[in-house]
């Protein structure tokens, strides 16, 4: 059934500015062209909204999740749980205003059963690399396969491939020590990284590298990386390589941010100076994040969501954390739209309101494009074409030092 929305104010993401619209038509979910839009597409039967004094702003992207996670102990191998897991995310996902996400996987075949599930839904379109790939004795063997040598890495890339996964992710180093500020070794050689971006991309998908440090950012940019996931301590270097490249980047603050709240709100004295280091690294990323947009880096906008205390559904605390560091909300709504849809390789679909194609999108109170807390104030959600009603409240302030 086609859904006619009447009213309210285009938020062009791309060229930063509102038009007023009279009406639009979904059909099947998908925007109609206006030679489509005739008289007897609109009959009584189809579904009406009332957008009159909203913004109507593209579904965001939240290009950096873990459908499959946080697993409950009780699902185990369940697929059935598994799935009513995912189900559960997903909904809360959409209700928070994303409408499509870039999901990073789960360890083999978890992540497969996951996005199974994620696939069957209506709402949530999901773009996902099913696992990750890592060395042996490696960080993310929890999330994903390790690999050998170069032939069980092929194998796992075609594998990936052929089971449907929408890009390929490698874990080229570890986490950030806090305390010392500093990363481990870096897992596979340049030659690997290499070969795993060529091989990717002779099956049409990009590759997202996960790295850390400077020495491991600098690394995957010169390998031949798509996205880099995290880049905590990246250097001035490494963020001027990236811009050069064309290489996104998704620093994902959220988890930080999160966890220093989580430590600074509950701690006594003794608890607050363990928080410090992180604290310091926080705010050492913050500034490079916000340092890579004027350098012309296309930073988007991802979450962790699924990682040890982020919520699925939180995105906006991202793009507010964008803000809070002086990015103009502009830009801030773009990373989460427009170019999060470019590093997806589905900027013809989604991004941006525009005929021909999905017609997902927010109903806010307020201009996002003035203040990006605007984006807490949805008065109704589209997705697939139907009207979800929003979650009823954050679950979190915004972002504040």
């Amino acid at each position: 059934m086609a859904l006619l929305v009447e009213g309210g104010k285009v938020v062009d993401v791309r060229e930063g500015a509102e038009a007023p619209a009279d009406w639009m038509i979904l059909e099947s979910g998908i925007l109609a062209r206006p030679e489509d839009m005739h008289a007897a597409t609109i009959s009584d039967d189809c579904d009406k909204l009332d957008a009159t004094n909203l913004f109507l702003v593209p579904g965001l992207i939240d290009a950096h999740v873990h459908l499959g996670r946080p697993r409950q102990p009780s699902a185990g191998s369940d697929h059935p749980a598994i799935g009513r897991q995912v189900a559960q995310s997903a909904e809360r996902t959409v209700r928070a205003g994303v409408t499509l996400v870039r999901d990073l996987g789960d360890r083999w075949p978890h992540g497969l059963e996951a996005i199974k599930a994620a696939r069957a839904l209506e709402e949530l379109r999901v773009v996902s690399a099913l696992s990750g790939i890592s060395a042996p004795k490696g960080y993310g063997g929890f999330l994903g396969e390790v690999v050998h040598d170069t032939a069980e890495l092929l194998s796992a890339i075609r594998r990936y491939h052929d089971a449907g996964a929408g890009l390929i992710k490698l874990y080229l180093t570890g986490s950030v020590d806090f305390a010392s500020g500093t990363v481990g070794p870096i897992l596979f050689d340049e030659r690997i990284v290499s070969t795993a971006a060529r091989a990717a991309h002779d099956l049409g998908l990009p590759l997202a590298v996960h790295a850390n440090g400077a020495e491991g950012v600098m690394a995957a940019t010169a390998a031949g990386a798509d996205t880099i996931e995290h880049g905590i301590l990246a250097s001035h270097d490494c963020l001027r390589a990236m811009a050069d490249r064309g290489i996104y980047w998704v620093p994902t603050l959220t988890p930080l941010w999160r966890a220093l709240q989580a430590g600074e709100n509950n701690a006594d004295e003794d608890g607050l100076a363990r928080t410090t280091p992180l604290r310091r690294v926080f705010e050492q990323h913050r500034e490079s994040m916000a340092r890579a947009f004027d350098l012309g880096v296309k930073v988007i906008a991802g979450t962790d969501a699924g990682a040890p205390g982020v919520p699925h559904g939180c995105l906006i605390d991202e793009v507010e954390l964008f803000v809070a560091a002086g990015v103009r909300p502009t830009l801030a709504l773009r990373s989460a739209t427009i170019w999060a849809a470019e590093a997806l390789g589905v900027e013809d679909e989604a991004g941006i309101l525009k005929p021909g194609r999905r017609g997902d999108m927010l109903l806010l109170r307020r201009d996002p494009l003035q203040d990006s807390a605007a984006l807490r104030e949805i008065s109704q959600v589209v997705c697939g074409g139907k009207i979800i009603a929003p979650n009823p409240g954050p679950d979190s302030s915004p972002p504040k030092d």
